[in-house]
């Protein structure tokens, strides 16, 4: 059964600031189950149409001794989402909720998230990201 995920768009809806749309840090995985945001990017949006199965999602800074921390946020829909699993530290993620960021540190200078769709079909899960250095 295909359920649709309510979120309202206005013209210009802003999530940590940054442009749903025609950005380089809103990542679309339309060519398979993996992205990879742009090292240039502070923060953005995981953008999963349809989500089904699994996406991982690598964020990666310039060097391996560079120290950061990824912070899911709760102001779009990840709640569709029925799991989030850190493969760098080898840890579940608990799913963000309203004003309880989810964050995890990098390990060697990248983070890997795997996003576990839920088994209910939604038309789309939107996660905000943000990447701050230690």
């Amino acid at each position: 059964m295909l359920k649709l995920g309510l979120i309202v768009l206005a013209s210009a809806t802003v999530c940590f600031g940054q442009s749903l749309f025609g950005d380089k840090c809103t990542l679309w995985p339309i060519r398979g189950p993996e992205v990879s945001a742009n090292k240039d990017c502070s923060y953005g949006n995981v953008w999963w149409d349809y989500p089904s199965g699994n996406l991982s999602v690598k964020f990666e800074q310039n060097g391996p001794s560079t120290s950061f921390e990824v912070c899911l946020s709760s102001e779009g829909a990840a709640y569709l989402i029925d799991g989030i699993y850190d493969e760098s530290n080898g840890a579940n993620v608990p799913i963000p909720t309203e004003g309880s960021p989810s964050c995890v540190n990098s390990v060697d200078g990248k983070v890997i998230l795997c996003f576990r769709a839920s088994d209910t079909l939604y038309y789309m899960a939107l996660m905000p990201y943000k990447i701050s250095h230690s």
